[in-house]
């Protein structure tokens, strides 16, 4: 997404094509991966960003942030990367479509501008459910939880943020850290949702992500943030399995263990259901089956640790190379 420079606080955003003729374009070029698997490769649907991070600034709040960036007053509230036309636009576009829209939201007040626009698409075009996810929902709020419920829009939230960089996060937001990732909001009024780590940022193991949601616990401090909103072992392995099947519309093939789905299987050494919570994060995956098929096997002596990444990116920013041009990959620490 292309917002301008001079918006930006703490990155440079390096300019590109128009968001709706850079969608018709990979619609066109990705069509034949668009409904069944090629290579183990899919295209699930589209995602359209909204806002960027709270830890830099760049997401919109409904209040002020806590800390003072550079070049910016007091009551800087961050910003969105579309207007309510541009939004509107894309929506009433691809919302009739079959295609899953996913919406990167973080700040309240970007989801206040996202959920008022959905508002009126629903109108014209009817409720779809679990049509739209919003993902990262990093600081939605109860009344927001309740407006997603009734549109049917599916939460994804971003649990590892604070077990890997709570302590960053709350230099920005202040107070607002304890109701960060509000995964148990979302369990509370009967909504399906889903967790997730947003690697590369993040590792993809599933283990430290669900103990995240779990405890809501720094690595770094030991402190919880917002007991309240914690996920039950079973919710987060809900959010993780039958849950994320469902928002990639694959629940009939995957997402639970049953006749007539695919044997996708882990085996885990202990129970997440039955040991301490906070000893989830040591549960070790000591098998995993593909399609009835053996793919990996746990072994002491070769099997590496999951790193986490944001720590040494921010350090060593890696490049991405896209259509012959090098662009540095936004990273945080």
């Amino acid at each position: 997404l292309y917002t301008s420079p001079s918006n930006t606080p703490l990155q440079t955003v390096i300019p590109g094509p128009k968001m709706s003729s850079f969608t018709e374009e990979g619609i066109r070029e990705g069509k034949e991966y668009l409904k069944v698997y090629k290579g183990n490769f899919r295209i699930a649907g589209l995602k359209m960003w909204m806002d960027g991070s709270p830890l830099a600034g760049t997401a919109l709040l409904r209040d002020p942030y806590s800390a003072q960036f550079p070049g910016k007053s007091k009551s800087y509230k961050g910003f969105t990367n579309a207007t309510d036309d541009e939004l509107l636009k894309f929506l009433d576009r691809w919302y009739p479509t079959e295609y899953i829209i996913q919406v990167h939201v973080n700040g309240d007040g970007t989801a206040d501008q996202f959920l008022n626009v959905m508002d009126k698409v629903i109108k014209k075009h009817g409720k779809k459910d679990q049509k739209v996810v919003m993902i990262h929902c990093s600081l939605v709020q109860e009344d927001q939880i309740l407006r997603m419920k009734e549109m049917g829009i599916m939460p994804s939230f971003y649990s590892t943020t604070l077990s890997e960089a709570a302590e960053s996060f709350q230099l920005q937001i202040g107070d607002r850290i304890n109701r960060m990732q509000p995964a148990g909001l979302a369990a509370k009024h009967g909504l399906l949702y889903t967790i997730h780590n947003d690697a590369p940022l993040i590792s993809m193991e599933m283990v430290p992500l669900i103990w995240s949601a779990v405890n809501r616990k720094s690595k770094i401090s030991g402190k919880v943030f917002g007991p309240e909103y914690t996920l039950t072992p079973y919710q987060a392995l809900l959010a993780v399995t039958r849950h994320a099947a469902f928002q990639l519309g694959e629940n009939k093939s995957k997402g639970s263990i049953e006749a007539g789905k695919r044997a996708d299987l882990v085996i885990l050494d202990k129970n997440p259901l039955k040991v301490d919570k906070d000893a989830i994060k040591d549960i070790k995956v000591l098998m995993t089956i593909k399609d009835g098929t053996k793919v990996f096997e746990y072994d002491p002596a070769t099997t590496m640790k999951p790193q986490i990444m944001g720590a040494d990116l921010a350090s060593d920013p890696c490049e991405l190379n896209h259509k012959g041009r090098k662009v540095p990959m936004v990273t945080m620490k």
